[in-house]
């Protein structure tokens, strides 16, 4: 509830950087994500699980506090007088429904967070079982500090190229690294390579919702927000669901091995779900270069 507002101003400050600007902005939970372990490993040390949640919650109150104070809005709020009909609570008018490249787009972002989320659940228990606590903690989080390269860079890349052609490179090259680099992990070198090229590529995906919802409004700009709402929506969906069928897959996974080298520690079927989201993720995003509308093409 704190953090959605601010990314649904950003389609009203930006147009020409909206990629890099929202990048920019989820690169503030990977960096919050790179220094979020170790905080609170040390605070739970020190005083608890009790005592490190509500310091946590102060420092929030004090961080947040100050920066809600930068957040103001582009297009005025109206103001109505006594009597006046107010605008309905769900607009009437939500075209961006009805565009192909909505409906393209969100089920590729579906399968993208479908691929993202279980690796960033399950990432750190995997390296406890080949090193210590601390290399958990640590592939944690260089999996979330790569995520911030990611999205920057993915973010500036969408400004100036069609970011289907993004969506389907770092798609499929997620899916190699989930197959190949962490399939075949069994030591701690090839699991941070995989936290660097699976949180880098994954974890930049999200920096080009922004185009894409600006595509789906078309005609209708000021529905930018609305409909990258709707793809936020989407990927809340994937957060659930994501982790919870790897959840039965590695459950089954600890009575049944690959066998040879692949898939340690009960993870193969794991990694294969999240290869082959990725992997549907790439194919996908060939139908939103397919979709998308001619104009957005020249922009």
């Amino acid at each position: 509830m704190l953090y959605w507002p601010t990314m649904f101003l950003i389609p009203e400050w930006f147009v020409n950087r909206r990629g890099l600007a929202g990048g920019i902005i989820f690169a503030g939970s990977g960096i919050g994500g790179f220094v979020f372990p170790f905080i609170v490993n040390g605070l739970l040390d020190a005083v608890g699980y009790r005592w490190t949640l509500r310091i946590w919650a102060a420092i929030m109150m004090v961080i947040g506090g100050v920066a809600i104070l930068g957040i103001r809005r582009r297009i005025p709020v109206p103001k109505y007088r006594p009597g006046q009909q107010r605008p309905r609570l769900i607009p009437r008018n939500m075209q961006f429904f009805q565009s192909p490249i909505f409906w393209c787009f969100s089920i590729t972002y579906l399968l993208q967070a479908m691929s993202y989320f279980p690796v960033s659940l399950y990432i750190a228990a995997f390296t406890a079982t080949i090193s210590s606590p601390l290399s958990a903690t640590i592939v944690l989080s260089l999996f979330n500090s790569s995520g911030v390269i990611g999205q920057i860079f993915i973010g500036w890349l969408s400004d100036r190229m069609p970011y289907p052609r993004i969506m389907v490179a770092s798609a499929f090259a997620s899916s190699l690294a989930a197959f190949l680099l962490w399939g075949f992990a069994d030591t701690l070198g090839l699991v941070f390579a995989f936290a660097i090229v699976f949180g880098s590529l994954s974890g930049g995906f999200s920096s080009v919702a922004f185009a894409a919802s600006a595509d789906s409004a078309g005609a209708n700009p000021e529905q930018a927000s609305m409909a990258m709402s709707a793809f936020t929506v989407v990927k809340g969906l994937a957060a659930v669901v994501g982790p919870v069928v790897s959840g039965v897959l590695l459950e089954a996974g600890q009575t049944s091995m690959f066998g040879g080298k692949y898939g340690k520690f009960g993870f193969g079927a794991v990694e294969i779900f999240v290869g082959s989201c990725a992997a549907a993720t790439s194919i996908t995003s060939l139908a939103v270069a397919a979709t998308r509308p001619k104009a957005g093409l020249a922009m």
